[in-house]
């Protein structure tokens, strides 16, 4: 119930109901003649190229660090642009679009892993999620987030604040490259080059009366991950 205000293909009658395949119905209702494949399961190295060979490009729309990783991974592996997404409370959000012969999603990010996220076991991936996450909410707190929140989040009672204000515009701009690639145009955010949105301003990045903006990192080729 509380993603509703913020998923336009979901209503009342979907609660309780698996939203892949109530996004199909809902898809299938606005134009029959899209082919849709549904598939119902989660993402990893051993199924990931399985289910993501063979496409134009991957939209990023993933919850947790883990799985955008994997995500990512595979897009190189079989060679296919993905337009990645991250973001956090109040207002923030980043697109950009990784292209298979450029840099990682680790080093677009600045994640610097001790061994191979794919040799890492279940539980070392959670452990590095959350603390990932927490440094990450940290940083939201310093910029407007709400307190009761975090503390509830790095508790483990709460999960990651996705607000009204940024979740549509992250769609949005990731539609505008995806159209770009299928026209056969560059994309305009292609990493480390990225989108950046704050609902708040960004003055963090020296454009405080601007809340979108095409950024370049100043140095060396990656992001702190903790301000996305």
């Amino acid at each position: 119930e509380t993603n509703l205000n913020r998923q336009r293909l979901y209503g009342l009658e979907d609660i309780g109901k698996s939203k892949v395949f109530s996004a199909e119905k809902r898809l299938r209702e606005i134009s029959l003649c899209t082919k849709i494949n549904s598939i119902y399961d989660k993402l990893s190295y051993k199924n990931g190229e399985e289910y993501l060979r063979g496409h134009d490009v991957i939209v990023q729309g993933l919850d947790s660090i883990s799985s955008r990783i994997i995500a990512h991974d595979i897009a190189r592996k079989v060679k296919i642009p993905i337009i990645t997404m991250s973001g956090q409370a109040p207002f923030r959000t980043v697109v950009s679009t990784v292209m298979p012969d450029g840099i990682s999603y680790q080093e677009l990010f600045g994640i610097n892993l001790d061994k191979s996220f794919e040799k890492m076991s279940e539980e070392e991936r959670k452990k590095m999620d959350f603390y990932l996450c927490c440094e990450r909410a940290k940083h939201a707190l310093k910029h407007g987030a709400d307190r009761e929140w975090y503390d509830n989040f790095v508790r483990g009672k709460s999960g990651w604040a996705i607000t009204l204000g940024r979740s549509p515009i992250t769609g949005t701009i990731q539609s505008n490259e995806v159209i770009r690639l299928l026209e056969g145009k560059k994309p305009l955010a292609i990493a480390p080059r990225i989108f950046a949105y704050d609902g708040n301003g960004l003055s963090e990045f020296g454009y405080p009366e601007m809340i979108v903006a095409l950024l370049t990192p100043k140095k060396n080729k990656c992001w702190d991950y903790r301000i996305w």
